[in-house]
C-alpha cells in the first residue's frame, strides 16, 4: 500500500480550534521572540481585551485567488505561464460566542461608542475610517509537535453582516468574517496576511536527530559499500598469488638439467682412438 503516511507527519499536523487575537503580530514580530517568549506572551493576551474569547466551531482561514486564464486560439491544454493572478482576498471566519464591548466593536466595524455612566451606546456609521480598521488579528494554533502556527491579517474588519442571533435554551453565536487589507499603495505585490511558524524546542530537536540517523545511515551504508569492493580486491590479489605460486610450482618441475656422460663406443672419438 502506499501511502503519504509517516512519523514526522504526525508532529506537524495542526490540533485544536487556537483563539483569536488582536494586534498579537506586535509580540511575535520583535526580533527577540522565541517560541517561549511567544508562549509567555499568550498567557498573559489570552486574559485581556485583545482576545476575542470563546468561539464555536473553530475558525476558518481561506484566501481567495482571483486567477486568470489567457486563452489563445488553437489551445488544447493549458500551458505553464498562462494564468495570471488578479488579486488575493484572504479571510478568517469564525463564531463568537462572548457577547462583550470589544467584540461588538469587532463586528461592527464603522461605529462609535459613547458610554455615560453606566450606559454604553454603539452606533454603526456609514462612512468607514481609517481608525475603523484593526491593526491586525491572528490566530494562533498549535502543531501536535508543540509548535505554534499564527496565521495573521493585516488591517482587518468584518466585512460580513451583523448578525446577532439569540432564541431559548441557546446561546448567541454571533457570525464574522474578517477580511485583510494592505495598508496603502506602497505593496502591490503581496497579499495582506502572513504566516509564521514558532518551531518548539523538541520539534527542533526531533528534526534535528532525524537528519542526523539519516545521514548516519547513508554513511554506514557507503562504508559497507567500500567494504565490499575492498573485499572484492583482496580476493583477486590472492586469486593472483595462489596462480602465481601453482605457474611457479608448474615451471619448476618442468626444468630439467643437463647430465654429464663419458665417451660411448661407436663415437667419432672412439674412432679416432682406436685408430
Amino acid at each position: 500500500m502506499i501511502t503519504g503516511a509517516r512519523s514526522r507527519g504526525f508532529r506537524e499536523i495542526g490540533i485544536d480550534a487556537g483563539a483569536l487575537i488582536e494586534n498579537f503580530k506586535d509580540i511575535y514580530d520583535l526580533p527577540t521572540a522565541t517560541h517561549d517568549s511567544i508562549i509567555d506572551s499568550l498567557v498573559t493576551e489570552l486574559d485581556s481585551d485583545n482576545c476575542l474569547g470563546i468561539t464555536r466551531g473553530g475558525s476558518h482561514f481561506v484566501s481567495e485567488a482571483e486567477m486568470r486564464q489567457i486563452e489563445f486560439d488553437g489551445q488544447r491544454v493549458r500551458f505553464k505561464g498562462d494564468a495570471i493572478k488578479g488579486g488575493a482576498n484572504p479571510t478568517i471566519e469564525t463564531t463568537l460566542l462572548e457577547f462583550s464591548l470589544a467584540n461588538l466593536k469587532r463586528i461592527i466595524p464603522s461605529s462609535d461608542v459613547v458610554t455615560i455612566g453606566g450606559k454604553t451606546v454603539i452606533r454603526e456609521r456609514l462612512r468607514i475610517d481609517d481608525s475603523d480598521y484593526m491593526k491586525s488579528i491572528s490566530w494562533v494554533r498549535e502543531r501536535k509537535d508543540g509548535s505554534i502556527i499564527i496565521v495573521t491579517l493585516f488591517n482587518p474588519m468584518n466585512v460580513g453582516n451583523v448578525d446577532i442571533p439569540g432564541e431559548d435554551n441557546n446561546e448567541a453565536a454571533i457570525p464574522v468574517t474578517f477580511t485583510g487589507f494592505n495598508d496603502d499603495f506602497t505593496d502591490l505585490a503581496n497579499a495582506p496576511y502572513e504566516i509564521a511558524i514558532f518551531s518548539a524546542d523538541d520539534g527542533s530537536l526531533s528534526e534535528i536527530a532525524e537528519q542526523f540517523q539519516a545521514e548516519m545511515k547513508s554513511a554506514n551504508a557507503k562504508l559497507l559499500e567500500a567494504q565490499g569492493a575492498v573485499s572484492v580486491v583482496q580476493a583477486k590479489v590472492r586469486a593472483a598469488e595462489a596462480q602465481a605460486v601453482a605457474q611457479a610450482k608448474t615451471d619448476a618441475a618442468n626444468m630439467t638439467m643437463p647430465k654429464a656422460t663419458g665417451r660411448t663406443s661407436g663415437s667419432k672419438y672412439s674412432a679416432i682412438t682406436e685408430g
